[in-house]
């Protein structure tokens, strides 16, 4: 057990407090940010002092040898932001992940990536862009979506028909599903190419994940490109914080008459460069 904070080292004690998840950003920060070790270890202790029996009640629940079990089950890797894995992009966005939980292939993380978005309602029109696009930036980017329905999951499957990598980045702990009908593609990845979860492992289902996993999205690629976004869509949300992080957003050609693609006009308007062929992204790249 982790509760006699004294026999573990730093990197276990960021793991096993952020599947505890009751910390603040801040606060954790601010524990980690001093080298000095008993400097640390009063910090550590004024603020989980702070968490009352919240935090008592947690660490009998769930010793540190649980979560140990569950790593070697589920095949799961923790890598802190002080691991050289902890990828560089990422790494530079604000507030990133003090942890980021892992399954299937490592070195993905280190390779140029494109995140690519869009509606869970997806057009046929949409599919047909992502199936247009997407199979020939496979062939040199890492793809990164979000394991959502509609066209998260077509970027992921298109990526893997065409013996492409790709990246999904879930809005629960990896070891949880969702969606559920996505069970099998989670399955596959985890095994044959990439999750990855900045959530506790035992995270479930809540509105406010999902913000945050956009935000991963974004911070693991050198660029987004939006296919098919709605105004005031989660699609948006992603390429928001690509732009606030400098990363190059892209986005597909759109009608002014379909609902669910003015969010690609706004973003065009604003000055993300219009695609129409893969080589319109792989330029920027090379």
């Amino acid at each position: 057990m982790l509760t006699k904070t004294e026999e573990a080292d730093r990197d276990q004690i960021l793991i096993y407090l952020s599947e505890y998840g009751g910390l603040t950003y801040e606060d954790t920060v601010w524990c980690f940010s001093v080298e000095d070790d008993a400097v640390f270890r009063t910090r550590l202790q004024h603020i989980l002092t702070k968490q009352g029996n919240k935090w008592v009640n947690f660490t009998r629940k769930y010793p540190w040898e649980f979560f140990l079990d569950l790593y070697e089950e589920h095949q799961i890797v923790p890598i802190t932001i002080n691991d050289p894995r902890y990828p560089l992009y990422l790494s530079e966005i604000y507030q990133p992940p003090l942890v980021l939980f892992s399954q299937g292939k490592l070195t993905l993380l280190d390779q140029p990536a494109l995140s690519v978005v869009g509606s869970r309602q997806l057009s046929t029109y949409g599919k047909n862009l992502i199936h247009k696009l997407v199979p020939a930036l496979a062939q040199k980017l890492i793809i990164v979506s979000g394991m959502a329905a509609g066209a998260d999951s077509q970027a992921h499957l298109s990526t893997i028909h065409a013996h492409g990598q790709t990246i999904g980045v879930i809005g629960t702990g990896l070891t949880n599903v969702y969606p559920r009908h996505n069970g099998d593609l989670q399955a596959y990845m985890g095994k044959h190419q990439l999750l990855v979860s900045p959530l506790p492992n035992l995270a479930d289902v809540r509105k406010w994940h999902f913000p945050y996993r956009n935000r991963v999205i974004a911070g693991l690629s050198q660029g987004c490109l939006v296919v098919q976004a709605a105004k005031r869509s989660g699609s948006l949300i992603t390429a928001n914080y690509a732009l606030q992080e400098n990363r190059n957003v892209y986005a597909s050609p759109a009608s002014l008459f379909a609902q669910e693609c003015l969010g690609n006009l706004e973003l065009i308007q604003a000055g993300a460069k219009l695609v129409c062929q893969p080589s319109d992204i792989l330029e920027d790249y090379i």
